[in-house]
């Protein structure tokens, strides 16, 4: 998967959504974008909340302050698993912000 998405950043300039739910792999493929992070206008991801339900840390704070440094601003929605234990975290570019 990983792969298949860098493939698609190199081949555009842009991409306006991207949706990642790599069961527990999300922080994973994010920082695996590098400098192509920056062509992603907005996004969605999951991450574990209180609990390490995956072998690889995927916890909201860590992508969420991954994402704010890197010019996003984030919005997390907690306990989309119905047990409080992962959440839903949407990310926008802040220059996206700005000009809608």
């Amino acid at each position: 998967m990983l792969e298949c998405c860098q493939a698609y950043c190199v081949c555009n300039n842009e991409v306006e959504y991207i949706w990642i739910d790599a069961q527990g792999h999300d922080f994973t493929v994010i920082k695996s974008l590098g400098d192509k992070l920056s062509i992603i206008k907005e996004g969605r991801c999951e991450a574990t909340h209180n609990l390490q339900l995956y072998q690889v840390d995927n916890y909201y704070k860590d992508i969420v302050n991954y994402l704010t440094q890197r010019g996003f601003k984030c919005e997390v929605s907690l306990d989309n698993s119905g047990f409080g234990a992962e959440c839903d975290i949407h990310f926008r570019r802040n220059d996206e912000i700005n000009s809608a």
